[in-house]
């Protein structure tokens, strides 16, 4: 088990998984836009100018490691996406590294259209 001063994360397979979860495009994007508040699926996707293949396989991903769960309305087809205690305590872990995370994405998505 890794003990952090504000995250815990069961087991080493887990948290193997959730790095790979995490280097996922789009991952770290949900999370930052989720820690904003709730959103609606179609809000998020649009939010993020994202496909939805993409988001909803992130966000399943993301539900089987505890980090977003959707939570029901009283309007009973609307649900919104939130981040669980677990995924709130990842973000507070990552905000010191977030400038980092952000220089990292923007030169790997950089070499990436470069590459094309």
């Amino acid at each position: 088990m890794v003990q952090t001063d504000t995250l815990t994360i069961g087991g080493h397979e887990r948290g193997r998984s959730l790095g790979r979860v995490l280097d996922l495009p789009g991952c770290l994007e949900i999370a930052y836009a989720l820690r904003e508040g709730p959103r609606r699926y179609k809000d998020l996707k649009d939010h993020l100018r994202m496909n939805d293949g993409k988001v909803s396989r992130r966000l399943r991903l993301m539900a089987t490691l505890d980090l977003v769960e959707k939570r029901p309305t009283a309007t009973p087809r609307v649900r919104f996406w939130t981040l669980t205690p677990t995924g709130e305590r990842l973000m507070k872990f990552i905000a010191p590294f977030e400038s980092q995370v952000t220089r990292r994405q923007v030169a790997a998505a950089s070499s990436a259209v470069t590459a094309r």
